[in-house]
């Protein structure tokens, strides 16, 4: 069950078929389909306690962080390999179309990891 602002501001409670709606939002694929890879020994320093690498399920984005400053990263620093696609922009059009923000409390839990993405198929 989920609370859904309206177009009009009122709230109206529905109970969502996460998967139904991702496979309806993404039917043309206009999103894409993308492989993923992930070098072992980088997994290896994300696991790390206090490692500057940081993995983000929901948006499957790379990042090293030091200094208070965060770095993206498209390569593998181990391997060289190129990292799977960020999913930041496709995150937020389907969190768009279907209503929500990040940051709303009443997001699903398959959007707080990379469930959403493995239903389309990202």
């Amino acid at each position: 069950m989920v609370a859904l602002k309206t177009k009009k501001g009122m709230w109206k409670t529905r109970t969502l078929d996460i998967k139904k709606l991702l496979l309806e939002i993404n039917k043309d694929n206009s999103l894409g389909h993308r492989e993923g890879f992930c070098c072992d020994k980088l997994m290896e320093y994300i696991n790390l306690e206090n490692s500057p690498f940081i993995y983000l399920p929901p948006t499957r984005s790379y990042l090293i962080i030091s200094n208070n400053i965060t770095i993206d990263i498209e390569y593998c620093p181990c391997c060289g390999e190129k990292l799977p696609d960020d999913l930041t922009n496709e995150l937020m059009i389907v969190l768009d179309k279907l209503g929500f923000s990040y940051e709303d409390p009443n997001l699903p839990q398959e959007f707080k990891s990379d469930q959403w993405s493995k239903l389309l198929g990202l």
